[in-house]
């Protein structure tokens, strides 16, 4: 069994892998990113899973607070916080002796903030931290996600609206390309998003 890790292929148990599951709210990147991690266990890996922001960390907690408040302040606590935490990440992700680490939400994320902002952050987190193996953006239509969004009932962050996921979902996309990542469609069964994630894993 051969797993396709960035532009190159190793046998299982070599080394460890980092994967990136990334992409707006609401189009199911705890899904695929469960699915990932079940894949790879199947396979005798152990795996690590890192979400952000992080519930376990100050600074993913301040970041998570920050997303139900509107205002510029608010922006700039936003952008300092998710930088903390995921520095904390990546520092926890070092001495980890998993298989493979797996990020939930990373530097797709900087791209929330207004510009020039956004690109300023990703910028710096891309140059910066640790580059994904395997990235992979889970992609929906902006319709498709805040559907899945209302659906859970929780209060609305303050990106979570038609009129800004839409232009975000089009950044990811070109970001996701020019980072030659795998953009993972999601927006049918969950069977489909088995199949097309097990695409990505094997060649």
């Amino acid at each position: 069994v051969v797993l396709y890790s960035g532009c190159r292929m190793h046998p299982w148990g070599c080394t460890m892998t980092f994967y990136v599951v990334d992409g707006m709210d609401g189009v199911g990147k705890d899904t695929v990113a469960r699915m990932l991690v079940q894949s790879l266990e199947s396979k005798g890996r152990k795996v690590s899973c890192y979400k952000h922001p992080a519930e376990n960390t100050v600074f993913g907690r301040i970041a998570a607070r920050s997303l139900l408040k509107e205002g510029k302040l608010q922006e700039v606590i936003r952008a300092l916080s998710y930088f903390m935490d995921l520095f904390v990440s990546s520092i926890r992700k070092s001495g980890d002796e998993a298989d493979d680490v797996v990020f939930v939400r990373y530097v797709m994320s900087a791209l929330y903030l207004k510009k020039p902002l956004s690109r300023c952050l990703f910028r710096v987190v891309h140059t910066l931290f640790p580059k994904a193996d395997v990235g992979i953006l889970v992609d929906a239509p902006a319709e498709v996600a805040i559907q899945r969004i209302h659906s859970r009932g929780e209060e609305l962050e303050v990106y979570e609206t038609a009129g800004k996921l839409m232009p975000l979902r089009l950044d990811m996309r070109y970001m996701a390309e020019k980072l030659s990542w795998h953009i993972l469609d999601n927006r049918g069964s969950y069977e489909d998003t088995r199949y097309e994630l097990e695409n990505i894993l094997y060649r």
